[in-house]
């Protein structure tokens, strides 16, 4: 049985999948581009929409145990969840960084 972040995480993929592969190409070509190119101005338009799905997810995931005694929790699952994001979009911190 996968861990709740993992299943949060899929979801977040397969409901947004045509933003997340726009921005997994934009992700994987971002080494190979020059810092000013079109395709970094792309790269951080697209990560902006996307880190807002990232977040409406992550609250879906936290967002109970937060308020709750589990806060420790909440922020390892988070914390799980980012590095499952970063695993998979390993540009993601460059997100508006010129």
């Amino acid at each position: 049985m996968a861990a709740q972040f993992k299943k949060i995480f899929d979801q977040m993929i397969a409901e947004n999948k045509e933003a997340f592969i726009k921005f997994k190409l934009l992700n994987d070509s971002l080494e190979r581009s020059l810092p000013n190119s079109k395709l970094r101005s792309d790269f951080n338009n697209l990560g902006l929409e996307i880190l807002n799905i990232i977040k409406r997810y992550e609250n879906m995931l936290c967002g109970k145990t937060e308020s709750s005694s589990f806060g420790r929790y909440s922020a390892n699952l988070s914390e799980k969840f980012w590095t499952e994001l970063r695993r998979n979009f390993n540009n993601i911190d460059e997100i508006g960084v010129e």
